[in-house]
């Protein structure tokens, strides 16, 4: 049982009594905070959004010290888009880390009582054991992390999201993605070296800017945009069974966004007929932009079967140099 008394020397913690009988869970349910007396603490903690499982009882320490224990899990589908519910999370390990909030009061002799701790640990689960180093597992299950008194109280008073004080799947989350990276950067590592291609063809003046990188995996093509300036797209696509190759380094205009917030680009090249479209949303949404291809299948240049045609998802930028030299770096994950 976690107990870990805290000194309130902020009086914005201390709690009032409104009734001095019933059980010690009912005088916690029915008291208040100082900083709010117009609900009670059971309505806040009953009620208050992105918890589940909430459970009351009631202990007896060592030393003989009351305490009432309030604990539930945090969920994370509220206000934060950073840490929402990861389906592609849940579908590769089957299962949502899930962290339990605890709140602990003591009942004081003098008809009182106080917030004396407040913490989450993560819940539990074998399977994200595969994710973490094992003394850090072990800590954020047993232990977990303790959390300021006062602000973790007015954000259940205020019924903010707590899905930042998940601290076991932000973590969790963020071991998920670093090893979803490396693998992108192992999937991608071949077509990144068609890149080369792209640095031998660029124009001096357009050495060393940052262009952002696009990848499709259907076809292992590579995309290469800067918008800046000049407003240049590139790309390259070789067929492996041919080794013919598709390419293109254009300068264009980028048009008005249309009502579905897409944003096509046109090249002031008017022989290439291809047909490329930035779908904005994505970007908003999923922080990772998505670039659509059309036309090129059927422009005829080569005829050898290499094409760019396709959808192509953002990730990461480069710089060329040169002579075939660039240098990439992967900041997204597929």
């Amino acid at each position: 049982m976690v107990l870990n008394v805290v000194r309130i020397v902020a009086m914005i913690a201390l709690l009032c009594l409104c009734a001095c009988d019933g059980s010690d869970i009912s005088v916690v349910k029915n008291g208040y905070m100082n900083f709010d007396r117009g609900v009670t603490i059971g309505d806040v903690l009953d009620n208050c959004q992105g918890l589940e499982n909430r459970k009351w009882s009631e202990f007896e320490t060592e030393l003989k010290r009351k305490i009432v224990n309030f604990t539930a899990d945090i969920t994370l589908v509220h206000n934060s888009a950073k840490w929402t519910k990861d389906e592609e999370f849940a579908s590769r390990y089957g299962f949502d880390p899930t962290s339990e909030l605890t709140i602990q009061f003591q009942i004081n002799n003098d008809d009182t009582f106080e917030v004396v701790y407040i913490g989450a640990r993560l819940k539990p689960d074998t399977k994200i054991k595969d994710l973490l180093d094992e003394r850090f597992y072990k800590k954020m299950t047993e232990k977990g992390n303790s959390l300021s008194i006062v602000s973790t109280m007015k954000r259940l008073y205020a019924n903010a999201s707590l899905a930042s004080l998940n601290y076991g799947i932000k973590f969790a989350y963020d071991k998920y993605s670093s090893v979803k990276l490396e693998e992108t950067r192992k999937e991608i590592e071949p077509a990144l070296q068609k890149l080369g291609v792209i640095s031998t063809e660029c124009p001096a003046d357009y050495r060393h800017r940052r262009f952002l990188v696009f990848y499709n995996p259907d076809s292992k093509a590579v995309l290469a945009s800067n918008f800046s300036g000049g407003r240049v797209l590139s790309g390259v696509s070789i067929n492996e069974d041919n080794g013919s190759t598709c390419y293109f380094f254009e300068k264009g205009e980028p048009s008005k966004l249309s009502s579905d917030n897409r944003q096509s680009f046109k090249f002031d090249n008017n022989n290439c007929p291809v047909d490329i479209s930035m779908d904005w949303d994505s970007i908003k949404y999923q922080n990772q932009g998505i670039i659509s291809v059309s036309g090129i299948d059927g422009c005829g240049f080569c005829g050898a079967g290499a094409s760019l045609d396709g959808e192509y998802r953002e990730i990461g930028e480069v710089s060329f140099q040169g002579n075939g030299k660039f240098r990439v770096r992967v900041t997204k994950r597929l």
